[in-house]
C-alpha cells in the first residue's frame, strides 16, 4: 500500500524565497506565516484579509453626507436638551447614553447601514458640531463674535462662558461615544 504524497510547496507570492504550504482561504495565492491574516473562516493574504473593499464598510459621498445630516440634526437635539437638562451629571450620563444609542442607528440608517471607521467619523464629528451650536448660541459666544461686542469682552470672557456649560459638553461627549459604539459594533445586534 502506498501512502499519497503531500501537494508540493510553493515559494510565497510575496517572498519568492520562502517556501509555503499555506494558501489564501479566499483567492488561494500562496502565502507564508509573515503575509497572512486570521480571520474566522481561516488565513488570508492581506489584501483579502482586512477587508477594506468589502461593500459593507464602504461609504459613499452621498451616504456620508445623509449620515452627516443626520448628525447634525441629532447633535442639535442633543445640545438643546442637555442644556434643559442643566447640571444634572449623574441623570443625564444615562440618557446621555440612551440617546447617544438612539442616535447611532439612525446614522447607521441613514448612512446606508455602512459600518466602519469613516462612518464613525461623521457621526462622532457632526454629533459634536451639531451639540456645539445651541451650547454656543446659550453662551453667547454668537453674540460675541457679531458686530463689535467682540470688543466688550475679552477672549478669557468666551471660556469663561464656556466653562459654565462643562457638564453640557460633557454629556455631548457620551452622546457621541455612544452613537460610534453603537455603529461600531452594530454587526451583533442586526435588529435595530
Amino acid at each position: 500500500m502506498t501512502t499519497p504524497s503531500a501537494p508540493p510547496a510553493n515559494p510565497c507570492a510575496k517572498h519568492p524565497k520562502v517556501m509555503t504550504y499555506l494558501r489564501c482561504a479566499s483567492c488561494g495565492i500562496p502565502i507564508c506565516p509573515d503575509c497572512l491574516v486570521q480571520t474566522p473562516v481561516g488565513q488570508k493574504c492581506r489584501a483579502c484579509g482586512l477587508q477594506n473593499h468589502s461593500p459593507l464598510f464602504t461609504l459613499s459621498p452621498t451616504q456620508a453626507v445623509l449620515a452627516a445630516l443626520a448628525g447634525l440634526g441629532l447633535g442639535v437635539v442633543a445640545g438643546i436638551g442637555l442644556l434643559l437638562m442643566g447640571g444634572m451629571l449623574f441623570f443625564g450620563i444615562f440618557l446621555a447614553l440612551a440617546y447617544g444609542r438612539f442616535a447611532g442607528s439612525v446614522i447607521l440608517a441613514a448612512g446606508g447601514r455602512k459600518m466602519g471607521l469613516p462612518l464613525e467619523i461623521v457621526a462622532g464629528a457632526s454629533l459634536i458640531v451639531g451639540g456645539l451650536l445651541p451650547i454656543a448660541a446659550a453662551s453667547g459666544i454668537f453674540w460675541l463674535l457679531l458686530g463689535g461686542a467682540a470688543r466688550a469682552v475679552p477672549a478669557p470672557g468666551v471660556l469663561t462662558l464656556l466653562a459654565s456649560h462643562v457638564v453640557t459638553l460633557i454629556l455631548l461627549v457620551v452622546v457621541a461615544a455612544a452613537a460610534i459604539s453603537r455603529i461600531r459594533y452594530a454587526w451583533s445586534l442586526w435588529n435595530f
